[in-house]
């Protein structure tokens, strides 16, 4: 939409009115005359009535604007003959008087528009001064704080965590805070890596300086079988000879056939089976059965059935498991000595001889 001032060189009335910078059309001027004052206003009265919608103005928007655009309106000025033959100064004094407006003014006072285009970019410079004071109140109020010292994060700080599309580990701290943890941080996993690089050293040279060791078996400790006898199994003693019922010897840590009491073979072939206890109705061998002998630790003397193991069954040891051990409720583990002979089953095949105990 044309703007008054703006587009005054295109219109026609131009020719005769010059333009003068002010928003609005070419003011309409009446002079009033009549035989009482009364009458005169009456007729001002009917006037202003009647026009208004074409002089008014429309008001500017906005919070705390009380400016009026006046771009597509019509000043209308008004005067009476009496007071400008009354008046000094006559038609240049304060004769005239704008419609909507109640003072008596110059000619160039009552044309202009101070609630107009002036008061109106003031008021607007004023409206955003204080939009930008409310956002600005705002958005200090949203300012994180450091969890660590209390202080308000900088404007450069604040950016930078906004930043970041994946939260960081130290966005809750101000940047001086954040810096000195991540100082931390990379100091304590520099001493980590020296830790772990001393402690790797150390468990090389340990090897290096350890025998080497048989490796063990998926069996049991690392490959070796573990092996579960009955509950009555775990307690230890001899078995009583024939004619006997019970056993005359005290309990001994050996368990089986003292030695002299039988020759070899006889002493393997009548000893107890390893999960099998002396009162149980069959506790030796059996003649088609291959065993192992039990030599030294918690089980000495016992036979160990090993009927159908494979030969590197045989060379992992077992873990057996009784309450005799180091560990009560733990484990004796025994092996076989390398390139010890061994003959095939039935019967006594091998000796597995005591190498420690385990939980």
């Amino acid at each position: 939409m044309a703007r008054g001032a703006a587009v005054h060189a295109f219109r026609l009335w131009s020719r005769f009115y010059p333009a003068m910078g002010r928003e609005g059309y070419v003011p309409v001027a009446f002079v009033f005359t009549g035989k009482t004052e009364a009458q005169r206003a009456s007729r001002i009265q009917r006037l202003e009535q009647a026009a208004r919608v074409h002089f008014g103005g429309t008001p500017h928007r906005g919070e705390g604007v009380t400016a009026v655009d006046y771009h597509q309106a019509v000043p209308v000025v008004v005067t009476e003959l009496e007071r400008i033959t009354a008046d000094p100064a006559g038609a240049a004094g304060k004769v005239w008087c704008r419609l909507g407006r109640d003072e008596w003014q110059i000619l160039t006072e009552a044309l202009d528009n101070p609630d107009g285009d002036r008061l109106y970019q003031v008021q607007l410079r004023e409206a955003r001064r204080r939009q930008a004071e409310r956002e600005a109140a705002h958005r200090e109020a949203q300012r994180p704080v450091c969890t660590q010292c209390g202080t308000k994060f900088t404007d450069e700080r604040w950016h930078e965590i906004k930043r970041s599309s994946w939260p960081a580990e130290w966005d809750r701290l101000c940047g001086p805070c954040a810096q000195q943890a991540a100082d931390r941080a990379e100091a304590e996993r520099a001493e980590a890596e020296r830790v772990a690089r001393r402690q790797a050293e150390e468990a090389e040279r340990m090897a290096a300086e350890a025998p080497a060791v048989k490796p063990r078996s998926r069996f049991g400790i690392g490959r070796r079988r573990w092996l579960w006898p009955p509950r009555a199994c775990l307690r230890r003693g001899r078995p009583p000879r024939p004619g006997q019922t019970s056993s005359p010897d005290p309990l001994v840590v050996g368990g089986g056939w003292k030695a002299g009491r039988m020759n070899g073979d006889e002493q393997l072939l009548n000893g107890r089976v390893y999960g099998h206890d002396h009162d149980d109705p069959n506790p030796g061998p059996l003649p088609h059965r291959t065993y192992a002998e039990l030599v030294g630790g918690p089980l000495d003397g016992l036979l160990l059935d090993i009927h159908g193991w494979r030969t590197e069954e045989v060379d992992d040891g077992v873990a057996l498991t009784t309450e005799l051990s180091r560990w009560p409720g733990g484990r004796a583990l025994y092996d076989p000595r390398p390139g010890e002979p061994r003959t095939p089953g039935p019967g006594v095949s091998c000796r597995f001889y005591y190498s420690g105990d385990t939980p």
